[in-house]
């Protein structure tokens, strides 16, 4: 998958986040855009640098969370990816890479694509009645929130009518990037929470790092009831590759298909 070039585009949709890991949430995220809004020529997947609104823990380097999004989304029609926000040190504030992005290329027209836990903190967010002149945006939520969010929306637009939000519906994918740190953190399965092809990625890069010697006694220790070794391997795999074991730093991509771990 190619990065993006927003030169060629007229409308663009823009899926932000940390993307940490790429779960099957932000798939569906994406279908859903795409299907609701035939007007966007692409969809961009954007990670965060460091997203001024979260606490991260065991955050995975950019290049890597990029290599992630390429794979997740690769079979996906209209959807690149973006390190725009990445080339960019200290907080990242969404008003600013609106800002950048139109004085890049004036002519772009962008839909912010946000989940409702956003719009519900949108009004504390970093000068955020600027985004009224940079972007339009849309909420992607399950079907049966769609009456509670309308609501809120026109109560949001009738305080800042500037705004024009809408409302994308989506089918219910209950899963997490939080959810699935915390079950890797505990060596749990996250077979079919991430796609497959993301999975397989972290088999590679473990073997290419060495990190997959451990012996038999260790798989029968760690083996947990219900699973096949093949998924609690790829679950092993997740936790080396996140530093969720020895806590010692983040691995950070040094080359094509090489990864090193910096220092904590």
């Amino acid at each position: 998958m190619a990065d993006v070039r927003f030169e060629q585009f007229h409308t663009i949709a823009i899926l932000g986040g940390t993307f940490n890991p790429v779960h099957a949430g932000h798939v569906a995220i994406a279908q859903a855009v795409l299907k609701a809004r035939p007007e966007v020529d692409q969809l961009v997947c954007m990670p965060n640098h460091i997203p001024a609104y979260k606490e991260e823990a065991a955050i995975v380097d950019g290049s890597m969370r990029m290599d992630m999004l390429r794979l997740a989304m690769a079979q996906i029609p209209k959807i690149s990816v973006s390190d725009f926000e990445l080339k960019w040190d200290g907080y990242t504030y969404t008003v600013d890479t609106f800002t950048r992005l139109k004085k890049l290329y004036p002519k772009l027209t962008i839909e912010f694509v946000i989940g409702d836990d956003s719009l519900f903190q949108l009004h504390k967010w970093y000068e955020f009645e600027r985004l009224a002149n940079l972007c339009e945006i849309l909420v992607v939520a399950r079907g049966e929130q769609r009456d509670t969010i309308e609501t809120y929306i026109r109560r949001f637009c009738t305080k800042y009518p500037a705004f024009h939000i809408s409302y994308v519906a989506m089918p219910p994918v209950p899963v997490s990037s939080s959810e699935i740190r915390a079950r890797i953190a505990k060596r749990e399965s996250i077979q079919g929470l991430v796609p497959d092809d993301v999975l397989q990625h972290m088999h590679f890069i473990s073997r290419k790092l060495g990190e997959d010697r451990y012996d038999d006694k260790r798989q029968n220790d760690n083996k947990i009831e219900g699973q096949d070794q093949c998924d609690q391997t790829d679950t092993f795999f997740w936790c080396r590759v996140y530093g969720c074991l020895s806590g010692n730093g983040a691995w950070r991509r040094c080359g094509k298909g090489a990864y090193s771990r910096t220092a904590a």
